[in-house]
């Protein structure tokens, strides 16, 4: 496989107000890989889309804690799908029952991680399926 020849850029961001700390543990590893990463927090689901593209982003990671969380989710998807103005590679780390997650790839994420993975595997997803 030829080697990409530019850094992967990734946006982390917390839809809403969800405050913790595994979105900024994965961050580190992200940026540990050699990755770019823009770290914006909670955001509205508008403004993380506007970031993405004027970071000019591959992957746009959304997590969240609460259950209440979950709609401003599906407003950033809905956006980013309605816009659409740039591939990106939508990734979730969430506390989300096993049986929603088909849910939410029909919406548009291409990954959803539980909070208890290992955050190499989210490195490693990233890096294997960002062309």
């Amino acid at each position: 496989m030829k080697a990409r020849e530019k850094k992967i850029r990734v946006l982390i961001a917390n839809p809403g107000f969800d405050g913790h700390w595994k979105g900024a543990k994965v961050t580190m590893a992200l940026r540990d890989a050699g990755m770019e990463v823009v770290y914006i927090g909670n955001q509205t689901p508008q403004a993380i889309y506007k970031t993405a593209l004027q970071e000019d982003v591959d992957v746009t990671g959304l997590n969240l804690l609460t259950p209440e969380s979950k709609p401003l989710i599906v407003e950033t998807l809905n956006i980013l799908q309605k816009e659409k103005t740039k591939d990106f590679l939508v990734i979730v780390g969430a506390d989300i029952p096993p049986e929603e997650i088909t849910y939410f790839k029909n919406l548009g994420v291409n990954e959803v991680f539980s909070l208890k993975v290992e955050v190499n595997l989210v490195v490693d997803y990233v890096k294997n399926n960002v062309v």
